[in-house]
Order: C-alpha cells, then structure tokens, then sequence
C-alpha cells in the first residue's frame, strides 16, 4: 500500500489518533480484532530498525501463545518492557503487557508489519555493549529515552522513569548516561541549555556539562570515571531534535571515555 501511495509510514502515522489497522477499517475491510485507540501509539516504534528487537518482538508476536516472564532472561525482560513503555502501557507484570497484546490481534499483526517495513531501513551496524550483557542496547542504534531506562532496569514494567535532563547516573551499574539534543529550538529551550554538543570527528564528540557543574564537584568527576563509586561505564546517546517520529530518537553512539582536558567551569567542556 505504501510503496503504491507513495506514502511512508511517516505519513501514515502523521495524523493524530491514526493507524494502519484503523485505516483499513474506515475503508471497510475486515480486521482483527483489537480497538483503534490500543493501535494508535503503534508509529512510535517508527525508530526500531535493529535486528536484535525487531527479530526478537516479531518472533514473539508471531506466536499463538503469549511468552512467559519466567521463560525469559534479564535482556529479554528488559526488552519487553521496552515495547510496552513505546505502547504506553504499565501494566501490573509482564505477563499481564503480554495478555493484554494477546487481546489485541490487530495490534500485534500492524507491529509486525511495522517492524518488517523498519527492518529495511536500518542505516548502521549494531554492536553490543562491552560489559553489559543483560542490557538489550546496542551501539549505532535509535532508542526512546524510555527504553533507555527499561534496559537498565531503571524503570520497571508498572511505572517509566519520569526523566528530562540530559545526565544521569545509574549506581548499581555504575552507569553514566548522557543525553545530547543538537538542534535546540530557542523557543523551547533557555539560553543557558544550549550546550554546544558536537562531533568533532567520527571517533571524536564535544560535549558539556549541565551548567551547575565544576571540575571538581562530585557529579563531573564522577562522570568520568575519577574518584570512588565513579563510573565504569559512559554512554552517549545523541538526537538531532526534540521532535519528530525518530528524528526524536537517541542514537546510541556507544562506550565512550575521556581523551582531554577540563575546559572552563559551569558548564565543564570535554572531548
């Protein structure tokens, strides 16, 4: 349908409350069952181009039966929470998420159709992360900073990590996220956030710091890996903008450690 309307799913999911499997009911065919109001969130999983979730998701929604929580390990648990935090949904246990999707045949159908059509538009390779194997990231690949949080085990499957700054340090793991914005609308964003982030290269970024921080205080050192209970591990995921289906999306850019010096202080510049 896309390729004859030369339409993409961009434009399908464009308009507010739309989905495939509502459109084909407004033109009379016969769907599944599955109301439009669970399909409507599905063009937010627009961004998942990557092996590892698409084969993944695809091969559990393929399936007459709903998967298990205790069949799954820590990264596929993780992973599943992920999908039902794109979806909007908190349910009370995995495998309640599963139950409720396993109501909604026209749901699941319109996702695997979804992730196929993704599947194609991958743009880079994915690599695993070092040390953390029970965290379903990927280096070069797009995620909602929702699922961010899930794979970490941050969030959990009943409730998101309510989160909008662009730091945070996950202890157990000892795990410094950085979240960079490049096209900051000045309408939106105060001049005193518009950190001058940049890649200087392809192995090389800019960044700076939220703008409270000093070389020696606790956060930045910890952020580098310096002192106790530092970091052992940095990732830095990076969006063109704050809006748009996956324009929106960070990409993971990968495992990154310091090459420089401190710059300044409040914000703290480094590469």
């Amino acid at each position: 349908f896309l390729a004859r309307a030369e339409r993409t799913t961009r434009d399908l999911y464009s308009p507010k409350d739309m989905s495939w499997t509502k459109l084909r009911r407004l033109a009379g065919q016969s769907v599944a069952d599955g109301s439009d109001d669970a399909a409507r969130l599905i063009g937010n999983l627009q961004h998942v181009t990557d092996p590892w979730r698409v084969n993944l998701w695809t091969s559990w929604l393929t399936s007459d039966l709903p998967p298990i929580e205790a069949g799954l390990n820590t990264a596929q648990r993780r992973s599943a929470v992920q999908l039902f935090h794109l979806l909007l949904r908190t349910p009370a246990t995995i495998d309640e998420g599963f139950a409720q999707l396993w109501r909604e045949p026209a749901v699941r159908e319109e996702i695997v159709e979804l992730l196929t059509i993704n599947s194609a538009a991958i743009d880079a390779n994915p690599i695993p992360l070092a040390g953390l194997a029970d965290v379903p990231l990927h280096a070069h690949v797009r995620y909602a900073r929702t699922e961010v949080f899930a794979a970490l085990g941050i969030s959990n499957v009943a409730k998101m990590k309510e989160h909008r700054e662009g730091v945070y340090f996950h202890k157990p793991s000892r795990t410094q996220l950085m979240f960079v914005t490049l096209h900051k609308d000045e309408t939106r964003y105060a001049p005193s956030i518009q950190y001058r982030d940049h890649a200087l290269s392809p192995s090389l970024f800019h960044w700076e710091s939220p703008n409270s921080w000093r070389q020696d205080s606790p956060a930045m050192l910890r952020c580098v890996g310096r002192g106790d209970d530092s970091s052992e591990q940095r990732l830095l995921f990076v969006r063109e903008a704050a809006r748009g289906w996956v324009s929106s999306r960070f990409r993971l850019f990968g495992q990154i450690d310091l090459t420089g010096d401190f710059v300044g202080e409040r914000p703290v510049a480094l590469t």
